[in-house]
């Protein structure tokens, strides 16, 4: 989930205290109509890396202080450490995280069920982005392929006002996080490799090296299964001319600000579905025919025109279920 279209910041170092800890388990149930929903994996998530300090990899010893030394980020990288993209991510490590950060600095708790996101507010305003590594191999992204297949999950968004959203979405970053490209040794397990058809100018490391001006954005294709807060939501595919992820510059990265918003190599705007916008006012809100002052299973399926799963993608269709209720989506 991502709080989308406001302030992020980095919230301030904090005093190291040692190696990271496991990361919020997050489990993914498959389900069939045979097997029903018997197959658990011991999915978790970890938070992505430009939310994350960045220190000296270099040093073997914290300072009196309790402190290695700050690498800065984006508009304030430390000038000794990062002279280039490529000694900055040599000499710069990625800061792990124990339970107690991700709650702590980030809002992010779990119950070993599900993960609760709370936006942080206070003197350092800060959204969480998680990513599911794999159950079985924990250096790695949990890969989908959603095609004659569905997906659901259950959220409760009664809190979200106006301004902020919880969102889900698929991106085509690669699974190990770019790791052994360039100088990235780290990889899935401390988020990197973000890429999504914005493409973000404010990645900290693309392909191994930093992104010291932020003059080069991370393209790729993005499915937003659900962004949403407790008066609306939309779901939307955004298509890119390109396969996996792409380092962009220039106007292929559909500048806004230099009037090229629809000349880069992805769809930034998206094919999307909001039912309000579409005139179904009564919909999807509080008290509406989806209720979002109670929990929501949300479902998204994914037809394809034979049936198999290689088939063609024919339809996205949505459903909703609520109080033992299935509910079609707005037509």
């Amino acid at each position: 989930a991502r709080p989308r279209r406001l302030p992020q910041r980095r919230p301030r170092r904090p005093p190291w205290r040692g190696g990271p800890g496991p990361p919020p388990p997050l489990p993914l149930k498959t389900c069939s109509h045979a097997a029903g929903c018997s197959a658990v994996e011991r999915t978790s998530v970890t938070l992505d890396a430009g939310r994350r300090w960045l220190h000296d990899a270099r040093q073997t010893e914290v300072s009196s202080a309790g402190r290695f030394g700050d690498c800065g980020a984006q508009g304030r990288w430390n000038a000794t450490l990062c002279p280039d993209p490529s000694s900055c991510a040599a000499n710069c490590a990625v800061d792990g995280l124990r339970l107690s950060d991700y709650q702590a600095r980030f809002g992010v708790t779990s119950d070993g069920n599900g993960v609760r996101m709370n936006y942080v507010t206070g003197g350092d305003r800060v959204g969480s982005r998680l990513y599911l590594l794999d159950g079985a191999d924990q250096s790695r992204y949990r890969m989908f392929h959603p095609k004659n297949r569905e997906l659901a999950f259950d959220v409760d968004i009664s809190t979200l006002e106006c301004g902020i959203s919880a969102s889900l979405y698929f991106v085509e970053m690669p699974a190990d996080g770019g790791k052994g490209l360039g100088n990235n040794s780290a990889g899935a397990p401390y988020g990197l490799g973000y890429c999504d058809a914005h493409c973000p100018r404010d990645v900290p490391f693309i392909g191994g090296e930093a992104n010291l001006d932020g003059s080069s954005g991370s393209c790729c294709i993005e499915m937003d299964v659900f962004q949403g807060n407790k008066v609306a939501t939309s779901m939307s595919a955004h298509p890119c001319n390109t396969a996996g992820l792409r380092m962009c510059s220039g106007t292929e990265c559909g500048d806004p600000q230099q009037h090229e918003y629809y000349r880069g190599v992805c769809d930034r705007d998206g094919c999307d579905f909001n039912p309000y916008r579409l005139g179904n006012k009564s919909f999807f809100g509080l008290n509406a025919a989806v209720d979002t002052l109670h929990p929501i299973t949300v479902v998204t399926q994914f037809h394809t025109e034979d049936g198999s799963d290689s088939g063609q993608l024919s339809e996205i269709r949505r459903l909703y279920v609520q109080h033992g209720r299935v509910i079609g989506n707005s037509g």
